[in-house]
């Protein structure tokens, strides 16, 4: 092994020197290519893991993701820059594992930190380094001012924050902030002027790294302005003044401005928050602990916020994933190692990708990517291996079961073939629901779970009431069904499908404030109470289940589910169901 570590070296030193990006990346593509294709896996690992290796896949991979007119226009922009960039392993390491920039312009990523790099040659390690390669990730895509749509200099937005850390206005957190995290402070929609006002204007008993989250409520809840003008108007809200920091202070605002001046107050500080979507709402996640995410403004939870427009987050849409990369860059080392896998696998020959990827599962459990690459790389292994792997994800992704359930959905067919049984999906889907039974103790969040099980439940309806998906997934999600609808027989086992998979989670000793099955069983019978066909049954259902509850001494489960079945029954507008139900609530 040590020839080919030389051999990289000596590869490495040359493409230092080369005339053009071009022709390194041609010469290391090249190379790379002849050094991996008669490897196996374990030789392959061993050589990426080496500092020689790693640096020349790295390198290889951000020329690669330059693509040709990338690689001429910064050269050609920034010649010095691009080529310390490229020669210096530990900057290309943190630019390569801090997260793609938006759309993947890497490019634009590229160029704003070199010109950064040109500027304030001082920001080529440490703090400075690392607040570098978040500015250039985050501008890639251009940051816009809340206030007016203005767009934010990246350079300038650089200088403000290592000033603010020079002088001390900043929590003395911000130093210790990875160049992932510090990507949700520097991208902030408040402008420079606008950070320096929340300084100034936070209530003094928030300004503290725990507490600086419920600045969003020092904003006002209003629909209507003291005019008479409705939030609806947008500008004219806020008499056709720009929705600055101060204004919305001064004004107020519904949902999307308490949260994005929240997102604000904690970014000032130095504190990563953002913006997130729910249904029909604006909620905030933010740092009020190391690596420990809260949402603020919330309603919906975890398992339903996703990423708001404007915002880049690692691996797809849903907030959770957040939580995941947070979790998984807190262990730098496995994650830069399993990154570089990644790299590796994409240069070698197909039969050993997959033990490369699994290697990167290993070394960073939680590094959602390798999960993708490694699915991608089985796409042709037999069923034993699938199980295995999925076997494996669910082991590694206890706290994350909805990245989790993704995964076995993908999975299933390789496994069961694209025709199962009815008995084979029965039993797929009920090996999955135990994996999340055993799951649910051990995670963090217990949104999460339901929500994995709402995914699983959803598929499986689907699958049983063919003719009425639609109609079947409003029953389990608890939302009105508007024109869909379901035969009283589909209705009848949909509803058995929830009570059944639900129960399971009775047994599991949950300690949050809302347990997983009851969470299910709200939805659910909401659902079905909504659908005429599945009324009767879900009724039922309900009766024999309170009856159950009240009789095994839970008085207090039985009346919480009482309580579902007046709501529910008085949502439906039939009189004698809410007669039957209230006369039901009062005898317990």
């Amino acid at each position: 092994m040590r020839h080919i570590a030389i051999f990289l070296a000596l590869l490495f030193a040359w493409q230092t020197f080369a005339a053009t990006l071009e022709e390194s990346w041609n010469e290391s593509a090249k190379s790379i290519s002849e050094t991996l294709k008669n490897k196996n896996a374990s030789a392959i690992e061993k050589n990426t893991l080496t500092q020689e290796g790693s640096h020349a896949l790295l390198r290889w991979k951000l020329l690669s993701l330059l693509g040709a007119d990338g690689r001429k226009s910064l050269e050609e922009a920034q010649p010095t820059e691009s080529k310390w960039l490229l020669g210096d392993r530990g900057a290309l390491e943190l630019f390569m594992t801090s997260g793609n920039p938006a759309e993947n312009r890497w490019s634009d990523a590229a160029r704003i930190f070199c010109q950064i790099i040109a500027k304030d040659p001082t920001a080529k390690s440490a703090l400075a380094l690392r607040i570098a390669v978040a500015t250039s990730l985050v501008f890639a895509q251009p940051v816009k001012a809340l206030a007016d749509e203005a767009i934010i200099d990246p350079i300038a937005r650089y200088e403000s924050f290592r000033k603010w850390n020079d002088e001390g206005v900043l929590f003395a957190s911000f130093r210790d902030l990875n160049a992932w995290q510090m990507r949700y402070v520097v991208g902030s929609w408040a402008t420079d002027e606008e950070l320096v006002w929340a300084r100034a204007n936070i209530k003094p008993e928030l300004k503290v790294r725990e507490k600086i989250g419920e600045g969003a409520y020092m904003v006002k809840y209003r629909d209507v302005n003291s005019k008479g003008v409705s939030v609806q108007r947008g500008r004219e809200y806020y008499d056709g003044r720009p929705m600055t920091l101060a204004v919305i202070d001064e004004v107020g605002g519904v949902c999307g401005a308490i949260s994005k001046f929240g997102s604000a107050m904690c970014q000032a500080f130095g504190v990563p928050a953002m913006p997130v979507g729910q249904p029909g709402h604006c909620a905030f996640i933010w740092e009020s602990a190391p690596h420990t995410w809260t949402l603020g403004n919330n309603i919906s939870g975890w398992a339903q916020s996703h990423c708001h427009d404007g915002i880049s987050i690692p691996w797809g849409r849903a907030s959770w994933f957040v939580r995941m990369m947070s979790d998984a860059q807190q262990d730098r080392d496995g994650f830069v190692n399993a990154e570089c896998l990644r790299i590796a696998a994409e240069c070698a020959r197909i039969d050993v990708r997959n033990d490369l990827l699994a290697q990167a599962c290993k070394r960073s459990p939680l590094d959602f990517g390798a999960w993708q690459d490694r699915w991608d790389a089985l796409a042709d292994a037999r069923p034993p291996i699938w199980r295995s792997a999925l076997d494996q994800s669910a082991e590694a992704l206890a706290d994350e079961p909805i990245a989790f359930v993704q995964l076995s959905i993908a999975a299933k067919t390789k496994i069961l073939g694209a025709k199962p049984t009815v008995f084979e999906s029965e039993k797929f889907f009920g090996q999955m629901t135990d994996h999340l039974i055993a799951m649910s103790p051990k995670c963090s969040e217990h949104s999460l779970v339901t929500g994995a099980l709402m995914i699983l439940l959803v598929r499986e309806s689907e699958r049983i009431a063919q003719n009425a998906k639609a109609a079947a997934r409003h029953m389990i999600e608890g939302t009105q069904p508007e024109t869909s609808k379901i035969d009283e027989k589909s209705a009848k086992k949909v509803v058995d499908l929830c009570e059944r998979t639900c129960l399971k989670f009775e047994a599991v000793d949950e300690t949050p404030e809302e347990k997983v099955w009851r969470s299910s069983f709200r939805r659910m019978l909401r659902g079905a109470m909504l659908q005429p066909s599945s009324r009767e049954a879900s009724v039922k259902w309900a009766r024999s289940t309170i009856e159950r509850l009240a009789k095994s001494m839970r008085e207090n489960d039985a009346r919480w589910l009482a309580d579902r079945l007046v709501e529910n029954a008085n949502e439906s507008g039939d009189a004698k169901m809410q007669a039957d139900a209230t006369k039901l609530r009062q005898s317990l």
